[in-house]
């Protein structure tokens, strides 16, 4: 369940000298990764070493943790 709400709730982001080139929703991304995943990760790679930065934005403090522990 923690997921789908990852997915539903976060988007994916990429930046270059700290300006957003592209924002997209994460199942997006996951959709591309899965259908062209053979273009996506060696782009993804080269980009590094042109100072391009990939990473996740979202809420990630929805959980609850004051019910950990009771199960």
């Amino acid at each position: 369940m923690k997921f789908i709400r990852f997915i539903k709730e976060t988007k994916f982001v990429v930046t270059r000298n700290d300006k957003t080139i592209i924002e997209m929703p994460t199942l997006v991304f996951a959709l591309l990764m899965l259908f062209f995943w053979q273009a996506l990760v060696p782009v993804l790679l080269i980009a590094l070493f042109f100072d391009v930065g990939y990473f996740f934005v979202g809420d990630f403090s929805k959980e609850d943790h004051s019910s950990a522990g009771t199960e």
